[in-house]
């Protein structure tokens, strides 16, 4: 569910009241649920927390409710599950929870409303929501949940390090996402049932780049390679390996290669050739994230 930077705003300085927060205490259990849950109502909390925290200043509590009673009963719900689990943020479900929680429902149209049905909606029990399951290995995924399956946005957090994240159908990365390793190694582009598979880019820790095409986690099809002494090489693909042409370019020099499973078979040399313009063509479609 979409909601506006300014009902965003607004659902903040009800989450910062609720829990009873200034706006720098950072590091609480509090605080961790409402930047998941603002995450989960469609704020890019990365980049842009501090912004909505300035918002939040320019709300009396009073103008934050009068904008919330304004939304719609569905979104409105959604905002009583976030309430809930900010209440309950240490896992605890007691008398004191339940007293806070009866001064909030019915300020947002819903004093009918239990602290465990709130907390219902935040689990994902009747609807997809941010859960954090941990592994008996140390690793963990945190992100949205249905039918007891990952779907929607989420991070998987391996024991070893390496960190999966994206878009989530039954499981499994499925469009948009990326994986990145403890040793700086990253990729970012197109998953399908868990693999690289489609259009990606993938970095090298030492500074090189392959963007192109992929299936089931192997280079395969077009792509083009980035060497971080500036050199650029235009190939071929299969299962990983170079197969079929390879034109490489480096300042004025240039290269074509026929290789056959990752070994040149033959190889043609130009060099004192003004390959400028190219290249500028080349970085030109580098920045704008195209493949020339």
């Amino acid at each position: 569910m979409k909601f506006s930077k300014l009902q965003l705003a607004a659902i903040l300085k009800l989450g910062m009241e609720v829990a009873n927060l200034e706006d720098k205490e950072k590091t609480n259990e509090e605080f961790e649920v409402i930047l998941q849950e603002l995450s989960y109502l469609g704020f890019d909390v990365e980049n842009d927390i501090e912004s909505l925290l300035e918002e939040t200043k320019q709300f009396s509590l009073n103008d934050a409710l009068s904008l919330i009673s304004n939304m719609s009963d569905e979104q409105q719900r959604e905002i009583c599950g976030y309430v809930g689990a900010i209440i309950c943020a240490d896992g605890a479900l007691g008398p004191n929870e339940k007293s806070l929680w009866d001064k909030f429902p019915e300020w947002l149209g819903f004093g009918k409303m239990t602290l465990e049905e709130a907390l219902e909606i935040y689990k994902g029990e009747n609807n997809s929501h941010i859960q954090r399951i941990n592994f008996k290995n140390g690793g963990y995924y945190e992100g949205e949940v249905r039918n007891g399956l990952y779907n929607g946005k989420g991070k998987i957090v391996f024991s070893n390090g390496d960190v999966k994240e994206g878009n989530f159908v039954n499981g499994q990365l499925n469009g948009q996402g990326s994986y990145t390793w403890p040793s700086g190694d990253k990729y970012v582009g197109e998953f399908k049932d868990g693999k690289f598979t489609g259009f990606g880019e993938y970095f090298y820790k030492d500074g090189s780049r392959y963007r192109g095409s992929w299936s089931n986690d192997q280079r395969n099809g077009f792509g083009v390679y980035f060497y971080k002494d500036g050199g650029v090489s235009f190939d071929e693909y299969a299962n990983d390996q170079r197969h079929g042409k390879s034109i490489y370019i480096n300042g004025n020099e240039a290269q074509v290669c026929q290789y056959s499973n990752g070994e040149c078979i033959s190889r043609v040399k130009y060099s004192g050739m003004d390959y400028s313009d190219l290249m500028e063509r080349i970085q030109a479609g580098n920045q704008q994230n195209t493949i020339v």
